[in-house]
């Protein structure tokens, strides 16, 4: 809702502005929904292993990728160059380029083309989902997944460089942690 009031509220700036169309942006003194709150929904191993189980060759590798990098469904699909152990994405979400080490696991899946589309593997994924009867998990929550997983094995500085986040705020959003498991670790 409220990408969808920015896009149209930029459209009618625009008219104003450079087409001269309009006098006034009927979104002007229109408050704008607050923000929802961010998504924390991270995959079990059991449900990793049920999806991967299930799923295609390629789709299978897909999620793989995910889990094992972070990286987004159409970082995925872009079939990104790799030079040695690291794939080199030049078109991210943000923009900028970033390079991605990879695991064992995450270089087997990424080492030849996924052949699926970044919408189509939202889609399969959504059914492979459904399929299987796992609650409220979206290929998404696989990026959640993977940082969870990796803020365990590296620093927060090389967490926030794999994941192309400029700023560290991000990692909490994405980070879940479990205070059972902190717990165990103060001992």
């Amino acid at each position: 809702m409220r990408r969808e009031r920015n896009l149209l509220s930029n459209v009618f700036q625009i008219a104003i502005k450079e087409w001269r169309w309009l006098k006034k942006n009927p979104f002007e003194g229109v408050r704008r929904p607050k923000d929802g709150k961010a998504r924390d929904r991270i995959a079990s191993q059991e449900e990793l292993d049920l999806l991967i189980g299930a799923a295609s060759p390629n789709m299978a590798r897909a999620i793989t990728a995910a889990v094992e990098t972070g990286m987004r469904q159409g970082e995925i699909a872009s079939n990104p160059p790799i030079n040695g152990r690291v794939a080199l994405l030049v078109d991210t979400k943000n923009g900028t380029s970033r390079e991605v080490p990879l695991s064992e696991k995450a270089l087997g899946a990424l080492g030849k083309p996924i052949g699926i589309t970044a919408d189509s593997i939202s889609q399969m994924f959504a059914l492979l989902v459904e399929d299987l009867k796992i609650p409220d998990l979206t290929f998404h929550d696989l990026r959640h997944t993977a940082a969870t997983r990796l803020a365990k094995k590296m620093d927060l500085l090389d967490l926030c460089k794999m994941f192309g986040w400029k700023d560290p705020r991000q990692a909490m959003r994405y980070y879940k942690s479990n205070a059972e498991e902190l717990a165990g670790r103060l001992n």
